[in-house]
């Protein structure tokens, strides 16, 4: 199952022109189940050294997990490890 939009709804999204052309820059993720029960961390990196983590945790029956969503946001230290970027 895709999550992506087909052609015809893509073109209709006020983010794509009637020609093609992305209107404004996206960000793209692949959605993970498990941000249903357990949430996601988002790492804040500053000049290559971790700053901080938030762990956010979407309200129930939401994927999102934006507080404008019903989602809550927890403030927590990086463990120090380095994070990869997923290819």
């Amino acid at each position: 199952m895709s999550l992506l939009p087909d052609a015809t709804a893509l073109r209709a999204s006020p983010l794509v022109s009637a020609s093609g052309a992305v209107l404004k820059d996206l960000v793209v993720q692949e959605f993970l189940p498990a941000v249903h029960t357990a949430g996601e961390h988002s790492l804040v990196m500053i000049a290559g050294q971790a700053s901080h983590l938030v762990h956010k945790v979407g309200a129930a029956g939401e994927f999102r997990v934006r507080a404008s969503r019903g989602g809550t946001e927890h403030l927590a230290e990086p463990d120090g490890a380095t994070p990869r970027a997923r290819v």
